[in-house]
């Protein structure tokens, strides 16, 4: 059964009367037109009619289709939401983030991203099992947006899931020490709050790359760059954050840095 509720009713009115307007208007521009070629021997009645069926016919066939449009568009922006939502969090997900990167790099204000990895996440998955993991993902998670979104440094942000045990933050009109101060804090925040899950309960740590926007570079850059402050993060003992400033460069050089890197990523 159709049901129609108030609120779209009153949503549906100014589209309908719209259309209703624009239906006597026309049908009296069309009967004006043609009054020559069927007489003016009824001329009242023929306005009457121009007047009145559009009155009364246009809103009942008009107000369904009207109410299934808005329920459609509704439909189609929640879907839109849910695609740019993490599943298994509930925060922002890895197409959400790059979509506001893309538009924060449209412009030139100053930005700062952080790549922020769970420390030991495949040793927790291999004791406690993945429904554990799971936990420790969605309470991390929380904690970031909460941190991130609590801050009272920078401008407009985002704290999302980028995909794993990886989180990211984006945060415009931030400075060096702001910045620092910020992923400090998340730091110390995922590290404050042990999971609970069932019968464990297990301490978690983060690890954070912290990188600052430089003249024309790009979304990918800026994160690549955080990326490998993250794993220098992990190189120097885990639950701590690393500034990229200099780092990638020094990288490029320095083969051994970069080997132990790679065993990092590979070890979680």
């Amino acid at each position: 059964m159709f049901r129609v509720t108030a609120t779209e009713i009153r949503q549906a009115l100014p589209p309908v009367m719209i259309i209703v307007v624009v239906s006597i208007v026309c049908g009296v521009v069309v009967l004006t037109i043609g009054m020559p070629l069927i007489g003016f021997e009824q001329i009242r009645l023929h306005y009457t009619l121009a007047v009145v069926f559009p009155l009364i016919i246009t809103p009942i066939l008009v107000f369904p289709l009207v109410i299934m449009a808005q329920r459609l568009q509704k439909l189609k922006a929640e879907l839109e939401g849910l695609l740019r939502v993490d599943g298994l969090t509930g925060i922002p997900n890895r197409r959400a983030f790059f979509e506001r990167a893309r538009a924060v790099f449209s412009g030139d204000s100053p930005a700062g991203a952080m790549m922020i990895d769970v420390d030991y996440f495949k040793k927790v998955n291999d004791t406690y099992g993945h429904a554990v993991g799971d936990a420790v993902l969605r309470a991390v998670g929380q904690v970031i947006k909460r941190v991130v979104e609590a801050s009272p440094y920078g401008g407009p942000r985002i704290a999302a899931r980028l995909g794993g045990e990886e989180f990211g933050a984006l945060i415009e009109n931030i400075g060096p020490n702001d910045a620092a101060r910020l992923a400090q804090e998340i730091v110390e925040q995922v590290r404050a709050v042990p999971v609970v899950a069932g019968e464990h309960t297990i301490p978690v740590t983060v690890s954070v790359g912290l990188a600052l926007r430089r003249d024309e570079e790009t979304p990918d850059a800026l994160m690549q760059a955080a990326d490998a402050a993250c794993y220098e993060a992990k190189r120097l003992g885990r639950n701590r954050c690393c500034h990229a400033a200099g780092l990638v460069e020094r990288l490029r050089y320095d083969g051994e840095a970069l080997g132990v890197l790679c065993q990092l990523a590979a070890a979680g």
